[in-house]
């Protein structure tokens, strides 16, 4: 079984998000989703308006709850996968609304977002922070002192990392980058919220060093014992099954994005 739950900084009480910002879980719970996918509507300062953060799976009960809040007048996107995004086209289109997103293939009458975009819609602002890692176009979006962290941060688990798309140099550097954000919480896009960014992600990035000595110890000592190159899924089984049984694709995805990085490194 993939371990993918950390110790989480111990919050004295649950991190309230600003007033106007309602959370919707998703119904669809799961090893990567958590408890769902959380979706973000800020309302209440623009008329019946409303932006919507990760509108998540199409699930009629979920869009209802959408829908319910407000009418959106843009729907933003914090990565691609499927659980925070295939919503969005069907949303997009029943309200007239645009979608931002930072592939040119998700965005829907806008242009692909980069770092330091503003996006202004139903009396919000929105800045938009480039914070590539789990995937090449993860974006965190800033507001009144909060940050909407997508999968880049999650809470009470460390985020998955796996070709194509995600990339361990990248994900270092933006912790690195967060690690500064210590008196800003975090509203993420899977698990509980969290009082500061800063210290989430350097937790984060602290947990992940300590999980690429573990590989590294495995990697050498397999490859002691075959006298050469150790297999992928052998590597990736004695590190995550922690009894040498298969584990699931991108386990072994995710097992070969730290060895690349480790190489690159010179760790190995």
């Amino acid at each position: 079984m993939l371990r993918v739950q950390i110790s989480a900084i111990h919050e004295d009480a649950p991190v309230v998000p600003p007033s106007g910002v309602h959370l919707l879980r998703a119904n669809n719970p799961g090893l990567l989703s958590l408890a769902g996918t959380n979706t973000w509507v800020l309302a209440g300062r623009d008329a019946n308006a409303t932006i919507v953060i990760d509108p998540g799976p199409p699930l009629d009960d979920h869009l209802a709850a959408i829908r319910a809040i407000g009418r959106p007048a843009a729907i933003v996107l914090t990565h691609q996968h499927p659980d925070h995004a295939e919503a969005a086209p069907a949303l997009a289109e029943e309200f007239d609304a645009p979608v931002y997103a930072a592939l040119p293939e998700l965005a829907v009458g806008t242009k692909p977002l980069a770092d330091d975009d503003h996006i202004e819609a139903a009396g919000w602002q929105l800045a938009v922070l480039a914070t590539p890692g789990h995937t090449i176009d993860s974006v965190c979006l800033a507001i009144d002192g909060a940050l909407f962290t997508g999968d880049t941060l999650l809470g009470g688990s460390t985020t998955i990392i796996a070709p194509p798309s995600g990339s361990l140099a990248d994900y270092f550097a933006t912790m690195k980058r967060l690690g500064e954000l210590v008196d800003t919480p975090g509203f993420p896009g899977h698990g509980p919220a969290f009082s500061s960014v800063g210290a989430w992600a350097t937790h984060n990035a602290e947990y992940r060093e300590e999980r690429l000595a573990q590989l590294a110890r495995v990697y050498l000592q397999l490859a002691t014992e075959v006298n050469g190159t150790p297999s992928l899924s052998g590597v990736a089984s004695a590190t995550y099954s922690g009894n040498g049984e298969p584990v699931a694709p991108y386990v072994e995805a995710m097992t070969e994005a730290q060895l690349r990085f480790l190489r690159e490194r010179g760790d190995l």
